[in-house]
């Protein structure tokens, strides 16, 4: 059985995997970002949908709960969640949302690396 900082850091781990393949690792290759209504994002070449959303996060998957992400590792580390602040200063996963971008998915990995770090 995984304590809670051994749950922590695995679903950390996966998070920043998933954000390297499936979100860097594309844009790194020059595959392009559309933005669609309501913050959908798809890939240009094949109009797939970008798997950046909630149900798509490990951390999401294990600490979002009652819409709530107080629970969340990022949350606890960064004292807010991914996307704002308590002060409505967007964070790392509104930026990539708003701005979809090799430079916006990296600042969003090194968040999760910096958060590994520290539960490490």
């Amino acid at each position: 059985m995984l304590t809670k900082r051994e749950e922590a850091l695995e679903a950390i781990s996966k998070s920043i995997k998933h954000w390297e393949k499936d979100i860097l690792k594309p844009l790194l290759k020059g595959n392009k970002i559309i933005k669609t209504a309501h913050l959908v994002l798809v890939w240009e070449n094949n109009l797939v949908n970008i798997p950046f959303r909630s149900g798509d996060c490990p951390l999401c998957q294990n600490y979002l709960i009652d819409d709530s992400c107080r629970k969340c590792p990022y949350s606890i580390y960064y004292g807010n969640p991914c996307y704002f602040d308590d002060h409505g200063k967007e964070e790392a996963w509104f930026k990539f949302a708003m701005n979809p971008n090799t430079e916006t998915a990296k600042a969003m990995i090194e968040k999760l690396k910096e958060l590994k770090q520290f539960y490490s």
